[in-house]
């Protein structure tokens, strides 16, 4: 059974739940610094075959399995988002959503608008770049070119074609017409 709220032992220990918007933004920062310190390490085999070096010895080297399935460790730049920070401040998603409309939470906006837009940057300039897939960011940031076509007020689109036919066209069609039986 959880601890009654406001009671000593409610909420997390460690980081409170309830973040001036000085210490959000404080907390923000160190969040975006650590991403920026630990990027993903992409583990992938070397693309050309190993060659063995002229010194090879078991001895040294220790047996051509070994020495043949070495793996590269490629850091990857790890990309900011809502969901992790939100992870990171240790509260909610909807709790940052609430910091940042809601009429009680007014002196968050500020920040929160901030913090989006740091991290709306770094996916678009990710993207431009190639460090992230630029599908995935166009479609996060809503920049995909899409266009529904409808008619008038709504409706349908309707599309009529005219046809004009000169008199000489007109006679040898009905003219092939009736070749063609």
């Amino acid at each position: 059974m959880p601890a009654p709220k406001g009671h000593k032992m409610w909420g997390n220990p460690v980081k409170p739940k309830s973040y001036s918007p000085e210490k959000l933004w404080k907390v923000s920062c160190e969040y975006f610094e650590w991403v920026n310190e630990n990027p993903w390490m992409l583990i992938e085999q070397p693309r050309q075959p190993q060659k063995l070096p002229k010194d090879y010895s078991k001895r040294k080297y220790g047996s051509i399995e070994n020495f043949t399935s070495q793996v590269v460790k490629i850091p990857q730049q790890r990309a900011y988002s809502i969901e992790a920070l939100c992870n990171y401040l240790d509260i909610s998603k909807s709790t940052f959503e609430r910091y940042s409309k809601e009429s009680e939470y007014e002196t968050y906006w500020d920040t929160c608008s901030r913090i989006k837009q740091i991290i709306d940057a770094q996916h678009f300039e990710g993207g431009m770049v190639g460090a992230f897939n630029a599908n995935i960011v166009t479609r996060k940031l809503g920049l995909a070119d899409k266009q529904e076509l409808t008619g008038k007020d709504g409706k349908d689109l309707v599309t009529t074609m005219t046809f004009v036919i000169d008199k000489t066209a007109k006679q040898d069609f009905a003219s092939n017409e009736t070749d063609v039986h």
